[in-house]
């Protein structure tokens, strides 16, 4: 049995989209025993994929955090691993890799690499989960496609719901406030499913309260689920949805890869092809900014996916 070291850090989408790629080091380490150097965000929902022996929180110290580095160091030499699957591909992770004494194997993009990837414009233009399958099939790994989260089960609210329902993730992080939607138009694009009969179903966190709040004052029909869901429900959730509708956040990301016919509204600066949800039934509708973007150019490509 040897010991193989995963490092991924985040943001919460593109750890989603790793999930595939993570998905195929243990089938094929099947034999070894995997640990997973993470955040602490993201540790429960690695904890569930059933994909790693061990889930580890790094700390990533500052510069001037000596003892930090050196436990660090600690960590990576007593863990005696003889393969390192770097896909957070930063420059601090790159580093991680002279802090060993007896170099493993490394698959990553840091230039004294055994299975290295080129951090050139080819791997930069890739889809996220793209570049990380070209990176895994550098180390002989080749079977990979996108993890579809079948494995987070959850009937906490599915049935509860009146159905048809449409997920709705109308919020975003307050530090990414250009990435919404004007909450007026969600409240038009609500009304308009109720009077179609389907129940609009608002996911989000406190973050999301403000304009999931407001659309539910407005639509009375929708089902305010604002700090009621868990990481693990989305998913379920998503599988029993009609269809699904919201900007670039989180929820859209565990939603596309489900399956559910997912409408995603993005800005001109953001960049889909790279960073947008997986999934064989996501639709994007980009604007030069979310204020472009018209509530009649979301509902006309909105229908279709409706449909039965």
């Amino acid at each position: 049995m040897g010991n193989i070291l995963v490092i991924k850090h985040g943001a919460f989408g593109d750890f989603v989209q790793a999930l595939g790629v993570m998905r195929a080091i243990r089938v094929f380490h099947k034999s070894d025993k995997i640990t997973l150097l993470t955040t602490r965000p993201f540790v429960k929902l690695a904890e569930a994929s059933g994909y790693f022996d061990n889930v580890v929180v790094d700390l990533r110290p500052r510069w001037f955090q000596i003892f930090k580095w050196m436990a660090l160091k600690t960590f990576l030499n007593e863990g005696k691993f003889t393969r390192v699957y770097d896909l957070q591909n930063s420059e601090r992770t790159g580093l991680y890799l002279g802090l060993f004494q007896t170099r493993p194997q490394w698959n990553g993009i840091a230039f004294s690499a055994s299975h290295r990837i080129a951090d050139d414009a080819g791997r930069k233009s890739m889809h996220v989960f793209d570049a990380l399958r070209a990176q895994a099939a550098m180390a002989g790994i080749v079977k990979i496609t996108h993890d579809d989260l079948s494995w987070l089960q959850s009937d906490n609210f599915t049935l509860k719901l009146p159905r048809p329902y449409v997920l709705i993730a109308a919020g975003c992080s307050p530090q990414h406030a250009n990435k919404r939607w004007p909450v007026e138009r969600y409240i038009d694009v609500c009304q308009w499913l109720a009077a179609q009969s389907m129940t609009p179903v608002l996911l989000g966190t406190s973050d999301d309260a403000d304009v999931n709040n407001v659309i539910a004052a407005a639509c009375l029909q929708a089902v305010n689920l604002t700090n009621q869901t868990a990481i693990t429900d989305i998913p379920a959730l998503a599988r029993l949805a009609r269809a699904a509708l919201g900007n670039d956040t989180g929820p859209i990301q565990m939603i596309g890869p489900t399956g559910c016919k997912t409408l995603a509204l993005y800005p001109g600066f953001s960049n889909p092809k790279r960073h947008g949800p997986l999934g064989a039934n996501v639709v994007i509708v980009q604007g030069d900014t979310m204020d472009a973007i018209s509530t009649d150019e979301v509902k006309a490509a909105f229908v279709p996916l409706l449909a039965v």
